[in-house]
């Protein structure tokens, strides 16, 4: 396995920061919007929270190696038995 290119300082604090900025959007905006819309709704305005810091991590890591990089961050298992 290739050693992992590096990363800047710089590039981390954008990752965090956009992941910070657009999950804490989608919670404000659910929490915001409580009763007004209906539950399943607001749930997926939660899940999308949810799932914003893999996007953004896809997203980096499409704009820093591409494909192939995408590709092999897909590839890796969270667990490994």
């Amino acid at each position: 396995m290739p050693p992992a290119p590096q990363t800047s300082a710089r590039t981390l604090v954008a990752f965090f920061a956009l992941t910070f900025a657009v999950t804490w959007s989608f919670f404000i905006t659910a929490g915001t919007l409580t009763g007004l819309i209906p539950g399943a709704l607001r749930m997926l305005v939660i899940m999308l929270g949810v799932f914003t810091p893999a996007m953004v991590a896809l997203l980096f890591t499409a704009r820093a190696e591409g494909s192939t990089g995408v590709l092999a961050l897909l590839g890796r298992r969270a667990v490994t038995i």
